[in-house]
């Protein structure tokens, strides 16, 4: 399996052409697949592993689009963290689209051969990145009687303790309740200190949440809620805490 390959995904034929020949003459050490549909595309993700995913949005007659696909992916623990480039003949679902799904750039049509090569460069280098960043893997460890729980934290969205009940909110929006003493939220607070783990930031007494799933921001002073990507329900921020997500603020104190 190559290691360096990359998925398009257009239902165009002639753009999945296009961007196949770009791409194989700026970067001939990559592996190139092209297709024209989402199911197409959940099959050769099955098949190979990729680095890179340049998908259009809307797909005709397919009743899925390219959001809903890369929602899909990024349930997936190998590409939680790969770069996603969206293509769209619609230049106004650019930050509706960068909102909804975590990814790295979006290109309107039509785009000049210049602007694909340099996406795909600066994207295949920020995943390098984020691999040596992020791929060693961080994990958070803690003893529950007599098991030991491990978790990775590129797929925390929040974790809360409440009641004597640790919830554990995963990424893909599943949840998990654990029967948990307030000894345990202490450990894990201890370990993303001395690992450096600043992802997971403190929003409350009880409340981590990690920052790259947080969608906005809400309110002011003791009313200031977070919300984050597939979870409906906000939570609260304590305003001594306040400091630990300011730069997703929306607007300064």
């Amino acid at each position: 399996m190559n290691e360096k390959r990359i998925l398009v995904m257009d239902d165009e034929e002639k753009e999945t052409s296009r961007m196949g020949k770009i791409l194989t003459e700026a970067f001939p050490t990559l592996e190139i697949d092209v297709c024209g549909t989402p199911k197409e595309a959940l099959e050769r993700i099955r098949q190979n592993r990729y680095v890179l995913f340049l998908l259009d949005i809307e797909i005709a007659g397919s009743g899925v689009t390219g959001i809903h696909l890369a929602e899909g992916i990024r349930q997936m623990s190998p590409y939680l963290n790969t770069p996603i480039i969206f293509i769209s003949n619609h230049r106004h679902l650019r930050n509706r689209v960068l909102q909804r799904v975590c990814s790295y750039d979006f290109l309107v049509k039509p785009y000049e051969e210049a602007e694909l090569v340099e996406a795909v460069g600066e994207a295949l280098g920020i995943r390098e990145f984020l691999r040596k960043k992020y791929e060693q893997a961080e994990t958070l460890q803690f003893r529950l009687g007599h098991a030991i729980c491990r978790y990775n934290v590129n797929e925390i969205a929040c974790i809360q303790l409440l009641k004597g009940i640790l919830t554990i909110m995963r990424i893909s929006g599943r949840i998990e309740e654990i029967r948990a003493e307030k000894g345990v939220f202490e450990e894990i607070l201890k370990q993303l200190q001395e690992k450096k783990i600043d992802r997971l930031r403190r929003i409350h007494r009880t409340i981590l949440v990690n920052i790259d799933q947080i969608q906005r921001v809400e309110g002011e002073g003791r009313e200031l809620t977070v919300y984050l990507f597939n979870c409906s329900q906000p939570l609260p921020v304590s305003r001594g805490f306040r400091d630990n997500i300011r730069e997703v603020l929306m607007e300064e104190e």
